[in-house]
């Protein structure tokens, strides 16, 4: 977020980061954001059964014969005392969100933007993720919209590498996946067993009998970057199966693979792979 107070932008004070955990600035706008879920206008509490299964899941522990208002007085209270309690608190709404949960959701992004806070709303709307550039944010989002394998791959890896139960070495294997989807349709439908080495294979094989849209005729084809590209993806290396050392990819790493695999993805959406 590029605003800054003004004594900051006067520089009477340093500038601020992003801010990590729940700051007290922000524990107010996300346990009333939490209420606002279950309680209506009234008073009343709805969705009385996915609030016990969510604090159930996040290990809240409700007195026998609580009221749906106990539960959420105690949830809240626990969010309030727990940082990392209403962090994953809300980040299995998201994950486990009702229907109609759509401006909810927008909501909790602007209290996040708005706060500071290290973490947003990721792209599919289903988990809280570390925030990233705001282009790159966007590009995710678009890539995730068409209701398609690759989006649903590309929505898991993007929770890997950047949410609060990262995984790296998961985020690798959906992002290759996720590219896969995209590229074997096109590259190779007829083999048998196809993967993205099979992929990166074949165009290294006959780089002349595709056309990339990005090509010229003074440096590398545009072809054989696209291979080059896929052989950066293509292993994971903690999935060799060739009897080299595996190992644990590291988060940055993963980061990294999973924007490229959006990239090609688009490409392979957009028909920007032809075959000559």
């Amino acid at each position: 977020m590029d605003w800054q107070p003004l004594s900051r932008r006067e520089r009477r004070q340093p500038l601020r980061g992003l801010e990590e955990g729940v700051p007290p600035h922000l524990v107010e706008p996300l346990t009333s954001w939490i209420r606002s879920e279950f309680q209506n206008n009234y008073g009343g509490i709805e969705h009385a059964d996915w609030l016990r299964h969510i604090a159930s899941m996040n290990r809240v522990v409700l007195s026998p014969g609580i009221t749906d208002a106990g539960a959420l007085g105690s949830v809240l209270k626990r969010c309030i005392e727990d940082a990392d309690l209403c962090l994953d608190f809300i980040d299995t709404m998201l994950t486990y969100r009702q229907p109609g949960f759509e401006s909810g959701v927008e909501q909790l992004r602007v209290r996040l933007l708005v706060g500071g806070s290290v973490y947003d709303v990721g792209p599919d709307g289903g988990s809280l993720v570390r925030r990233v550039d705001p282009t790159a944010a966007l590009q995710a989002h678009e890539s995730m919209q068409p209701r398609d394998v690759a989006s649903a791959e590309l929505a898991e890896a993007y929770r890997k590498a950047y949410g609060r139960q990262a995984d790296p070495s998961d985020a690798w294997d959906h992002a290759i996946r996720a590219v896969e989807s995209v590229l074997i349709p096109i590259v190779c439908p007829k083999k048998a067993r196809p993967n993205l080495g099979g992929v990166a294979g074949d165009l290294k094989s006959a780089p002349q009998a595709w056309k990339l849209v990005l090509s010229n005729d003074e440096s590398i084809g545009g072809v054989e970057t696209l291979e080059a590209m896929l052989r950066l993806i293509w292993p994971n290396p903690d999935r060799h199966q060739d009897g080299s050392p595996k190992r644990v990819p590291s988060q940055a790493e993963a980061q990294a693979v999973v924007h490229l695999a959006i990239t090609i993805v688009q490409w392979g959406r957009a028909g920007a792979l032809l075959k000559r």
